[in-house]
């Protein structure tokens, strides 16, 4: 898939790095990254059945659901690769919004990122999210495991 390189600007040892990102302006793609490996997977928010699923659940939590709507979107975010999503091949969770791992120092934290300039986009073999243990759950199980991840992010 083609994905536009960014240019980043690690917190901890202001290194510059590139690394790939979903194109500006494309409505309902998200790039997922792992938290312990480089790897990445793409989700069509819009045509992902789950994604509308895990959002009604999180809807079912009073205080989720007494947030404004940009701050429910933000907890849709932080939960949905660990709630839905099969993890990567060291089992660990995928999450939208996740910065790349700086290759210097590793950090994820960044002061900064913007488009690389001049514009230039990658090939990028990335595999569309997979959602393998989600769908074996029945509807009382994907409650549990949704309240079980809004607590982990304290939500």
């Amino acid at each position: 898939m083609k994905l536009e390189l960014m240019q980043y600007t690690c917190s901890t040892g202001a290194h510059q790095f590139v690394a790939p990102e979903i194109a500006s302006g494309s409505y309902g793609d998200f790039l997922l990254r792992s938290e312990a490996s480089e790897e990445m997977r793409f989700l069509n928010g819009i045509e992902d059945a789950t994604y509308n699923e895990v959002n009604a659940l999180i809807l079912e939590n009073a205080r989720v659901r007494s947030l404004p709507a940009n701050s429910r979107i933000e907890v849709l975010w932080k939960i949905y690769g660990a709630t839905a999503c099969d993890p990567d091949a060291m089992g660990s969770p995928f999450h939208i919004g996740l910065m790349p791992t700086c290759p210097v120092c590793g950090g994820r934290e960044m002061a900064a990122w913007d488009c690389a300039y001049p514009a230039r986009l990658v090939d990028v073999d990335v595999r569309v999210v997979s959602h393998r243990a989600w769908t074996t759950l029945d509807p009382e199980q994907k409650r549990l495991r949704v309240a079980e991840q809004l607590a982990r992010s304290g939500n």
